[in-house]
């Protein structure tokens, strides 16, 4: 199997139904119906319009992907849920010292303080294609990887090779806190209908970590050209905080200099529970997110950084991250698509992005009930948001600093403890930027056509600074206040809070 690094809606598969996965409400026909006649065909021409919209760019031309279409999507799925595994192939199956692998021990000697029950080893695979029964078979001792049936427990260090394959299927595997249990991957990791948790062996309970993520818990990383497929399986407990070791991390090992190689991902019909962070890459090339549930996450929901690229992020459900965002885009993030997902309650805003990405298209998407705000997208360009749903937030429902060519159009922005509409650049902020910050500032544009936007606590739209409305809906933000004897509706003007 391939890695997938071209566009996002490039698909080769022919059309075919599939089922849907177990732990998610499949898309109806009357949806997939709505989605081509009307949302694909206003998708389409807003982005054919956007320049004129949303204001002349300020930074270097790019292109926003596009929706993929219901049958690109049936495509999809099908490619990702059918994709059969290798078939076994001998290779090497070794004990080696952690010690003397770079990214490897330098993961571990970071720790604060090594597992209880460390031995410094790790069991590595070159060559070949592996399932862990045969891994466990070839292993001098045991103790190191135990399977019994479809239960297995790892209690080491489980490295899989450039040019190797490690194939957990219907497995229920447990990996040892105390021991220092990971899985790290160069090669290629398929996991299907797998549970895998992280444990703490000797009290038989789930492996635990406090608030600042201090305590090691096992976790799952791949690294340079790998590619990870990971469906219809359960993800418990993985993760804490350190480079790469934040639960699901596919990332790539330099971070000076020039790098070749990129890892690619593609994670469908999974349960995500208690992962530190649900999902987080480092400048990852081919990324498909489709039809997970990630529920209470440490930190963040979903979490793509540093120049990660050609994305799909589709039909999830993110709900209750405990300390920050649900669905977060950082740094030069690009060419991806984040489009019907629903993120709720979590801690701060339920889709943030920032730190200079671009070429991003949101749409249909359902934020809700989260901390601060539905959608922010703070030092951005190029970004279109498209027939979203941003209700009940305690704070705005969208709010947006220092970024050009954003374009809204068919959003519902209601019922937010803020402002419907938030814009305003440094001028209108209460700190000032920091240096990365400063390097990326644009001038505040962002256009607006066929919102509704109404029944916000503070107002529907705020404007501060430079911000400006280039079109579309001027009307919906702030007007100058009229002669005292004329009243106008209480959601403009100073009346809603709002300076002009």
């Amino acid at each position: 199997m391939q890695a997938q690094r071209g566009p996002v809606a490039s698909f080769s598969r022919p059309a075919r139904a599939i089922t849907q996965p177990y732990c998610l409400p499949r898309l109806g026909a009357d949806t997939h119906a709505t989605m081509d006649t009307h949302m694909l065909r206003r998708a389409a021409l807003a982005l054919t319009t956007l320049s004129v919209l949303a204001g002349p760019a300020q930074t270097s031309p790019g292109t926003i992907p596009t929706m993929p279409g219901p049958v690109e999507l049936d495509q999809l799925r099908a490619r990702l849920h059918d994709t059969a595994p290798p078939a076994p192939a001998p290779g090497k199956v070794a004990l080696r010292p952690v010690a003397g692998m770079p990214t490897l021990g330098g993961m571990y000697r970071r720790l604060p303080q090594p597992p209880a029950r460390w031995r410094g080893q790790a069991i590595v695979l070159e060559g070949g294609s592996f399932d862990l029964a045969s891994v466990a078979a070839a292993l001098p001792d045991p103790g190191w990887l135990d399977c019994d049936g479809s239960r297995c427990i790892l209690s080491a260090p489980l490295v899989v090779g450039r040019g190797t394959t490690l194939v957990i299927d219907g497995i229920d595997l447990r990996l040892g806190q105390d021991e220092g249990a990971a899985l790290l991957s160069w090669g290629q990791l398929i996991i299907s209908d797998a549970t895998l948790r992280a444990w703490h062996l000797s009290s038989d309970t789930p492996a635990a970590t406090d608030d600042k993520g201090a305590a090691f818990r096992p976790h799952l990383a791949a690294f340079a050209a790998s590619h990870t497929l990971i469906r219809r399986s359960d993800l418990h407990h993985l993760g804490h905080q350190g480079a790469m070791s934040y639960g699901l991390s596919f990332g790539t090992e330099g971070r000076s200099g020039i790098v070749t190689e990129h890892p690619s991902v593609d994670m469908i019909g999974n349960r995500l529970l208690d992962v530190y962070f649900g999902f987080f890459s480092f400048d990852a090339d081919g990324v498909n997110i489709l039809d997970n549930h990630i529920a209470e996450s440490h930190v963040y929901g979903i979490d793509p950084h540093d120049d990660t690229r050609n994305m799909l992020i589709h039909g999830n459900y993110v709900l209750g991250a405990r300390h920050s965002h649900g669905i977060i885009l950082s740094r030069r993030i690009h060419n991806t698509v984040v489009s019907y997902n629903v993120s709720a309650g979590n801690k701060k805003a339920g889709i943030f992005l920032d730190k200079a990405c671009h070429d991003v298209l949101i749409i249909g998407n359902d934020s809700f009930l989260n901390g601060t705000e539905g959608l922010t997208l703070h030092e951005v360009a190029r970004v279109a948001v498209i027939g979203n749903r941003f209700h009940n937030n305690a704070a705005d429902g969208i709010r947006l600093r220092a970024s050009e060519q954003v374009f809204l159009d068919g959003n519902t922005v209601t019922a937010n403890g803020k402002h419907g509409l938030r814009a305003y650049d440094w001028q209108g902020s209460k700190r000032a930027p920091n240096t990365e910050e400063q390097g990326q500032i644009l001038p505040m544009r962002v256009g607006l056509v066929g919102n509704r936007v109404h029944s916000n606590k503070r107002g529907d739209c705020r404007l501060s600074g430079e911000a400006r409305i280039t079109s579309g809906q001027p009307f919906l933000c702030p007007v100058p206040p009229p002669p005292q004897a004329q009243a106008v509706p209480a959601r403009f003007g100073p009346g809603a809070g709002n300076a002009p």
